[in-house]
């Protein structure tokens, strides 16, 4: 994922509304992201929004994480899905994988997957 390639994209984008902004007088938009519609700020409120939706998307557990843990959820869902030390260290910038442990790794049980699991022992046992 070239990071740097989709802000330079975004920022194209959302140039006519900046400008537009700037013809009329108005103050130049110091916010990031704008609206599409309006060019306008977007409130905190809908980026929250956006952030639960991708990451419920993905399969992250919103029960455990919220918009505001983006970075624990995204690796702890990659050390579940078999992520290796290494890979989920240069992806958190994490020089220290006792940093990701403590403070980042979080457990999911109750998934679907694994609810899923257990209801298959539970009928094996009983058959």
């Amino acid at each position: 994922l070239n990071v740097c390639k989709y802000v330079v994209a975004y920022m194209d984008r959302t140039f006519v509304f900046r400008w537009r902004a700037v013809r009329k007088g108005l103050p130049k938009p110091t916010q990031f992201f704008l609206s599409h519609r309006t060019g306008r700020p977007v409130k905190r409120a809908s980026i929250s929004r956006w952030l639960r939706e991708v990451l419920a998307l993905a399969g992250i557990d919103m029960g455990t994480f919220g918009p505001g843990s983006t970075r624990g959820a995204s690796a702890s869902a990659a050390a579940r899905r078999g992520a290796t030390a290494v890979q989920i260290m240069k992806a958190g910038s994490w020089s220290n994988l006792g940093t990701f442990q403590r403070f980042y790794q979080r457990t999911v049980d109750d998934t679907p997957v694994g609810r899923l699991i257990l209801q298959e022992s539970t009928v094996s046992v009983l058959v």
